[in-house]
């Protein structure tokens, strides 16, 4: 349910105290701020950002126009920007070189808190998880698009490109995605300074060795008490 003080201190009124932080910071951070007239589209696009895993201007556009609402693509992406700006939505670039690929690529979204992500109807555990990593990359100090990335792969991915490391989030390895993930950190390893390969899950632990490189898997609890 996140990490707000107020929520955490009053477990019976979690929910309605997660909704009014969201509530007072939408209106006072954005909508005061910048004057915006159609808050029920700004909820909604934070809604789609909330349940995306990817999500570029075109395809945020594209879907609000699907459900009827209508804005122009210019009015979305200064959304996008005010709930930047007010420190609610975390966009993660890709490691790319090149400007217009990762245009094409977009940006994967976090929001500040998982709570926030809890009253806006999401439960996969593996989306909370990775939410918490970046967070926590954020309280020590890496700044998304300079030492903090995704990087994209064809047909593969890895989370978080932090430094010289390389983070793969999953919230347990087992026979069906073990190969994906590990294989996934073998493969950016290679287009990447990566020195260090680093699993987080919720409670495995471990190391691999996979094409020469020692892959450490790490439960949650330890790699946040680091």
């Amino acid at each position: 349910m996140g990490g707000y003080p107020e929520a955490v201190l009053n477990p019976h009124m979690r929910i309605e105290v997660l909704k009014e932080i969201l509530d007072l910071a939408i209106y006072r951070d954005i909508v005061e701020r910048w004057d915006v007239r159609n808050v029920s589209a700004l909820r909604l696009l934070l809604k789609i950002l909330a349940r995306s895993s990817h999500l570029t201007l075109t395809k945020a556009y594209s879907t609000m126009k699907s459900l009827g609402i209508s804005i122009g693509k210019g009015t979305v992406a200064d959304y996008l920007e005010y709930l930047s700006d007010a420190f609610i939505l975390l966009r993660l670039p890709p490691y790319v070189k090149s400007y217009k690929k990762a245009e094409l690529l977009g940006f994967k979204p976090y929001l500040v808190d998982n709570g926030l992500l809890r009253i806006m109807g999401v439960r996969d555990r593996g989306r909370l998880l990775e939410n918490l990593v970046m967070v926590e990359l954020l309280r020590r100090g890496f700044e998304p698009g300079e030492d903090l990335f995704y990087v994209p792969g064809d047909g593969w991915e890895v989370d978080f490109l932090a430094g010289d490391e390389l983070i793969q989030v999953s919230y347990e390895l087992h026979p069906l995605n073990r190969e994906r993930e590990l294989g996934a950190l073998a493969k950016a390893v290679k287009r990447t300074d990566a020195e260090r390969l680093t699993v987080v899950t919720f409670a495995d632990k471990g190391s691999v060795e996979l094409n020469g490189k020692r892959i450490e898997v790490v439960p949650l609890h330890e790699w946040l008490l680091r």
